[in-house]
């Protein structure tokens, strides 16, 4: 059982305070006067895929920087250059830049943690947070 939390603090558990497309912190978290996790300095995702889920579109984020962590599992990221970023251990990690585009593959359930910095989502931009 968790106890109460002074105001300016939240915990909780990571997969059940995500919203619907799996981000944990962001802009697009619904500000409130008690929940930190709203912030447009950073977007942290908690994401559960399922092995053969796949990203089989390029995508990318044209201002913010973005890293993928392994937590669980094992998957591929591909970049548009053809180079393929294999992560089979935990913490293994991948980061770029703004405007680099990638795809990714799943081989295993897998659990993965994305930050991208600083946030570049806004409603204006967007009608949801991009899937990284």
């Amino acid at each position: 059982m968790r106890s109460t939390l002074p105001t300016g603090v939240e915990g909780g558990n990571a997969s059940e305070s995500r919203n619907a497309y799996q981000w944990l912190i962001g802009p697009f978290i619904p500000e409130s006067t008690s929940d930190v996790r709203h912030t447009s300095d950073i977007e942290l995702k908690w994401s559960e895929h399922a092995a053969g889920d796949a990203r089989t579109e390029w995508s990318s984020d044209e201002t913010a920087t973005t890293m993928t962590l392994l937590i669980s599992g094992s998957y591929d990221t591909e970049f548009e250059d053809g180079s393929v970023f294999e992560h089979r251990s935990l913490g293994d990690y991948v980061i770029w830049k703004p405007g680099v585009n990638h795809k990714w593959t799943v081989h295993e359930d897998s659990l993965i943690l994305t930050i991208r910095w600083p946030s570049s989502w806004t409603p204006e931009t967007s009608a949801h947070p991009i899937d990284a």
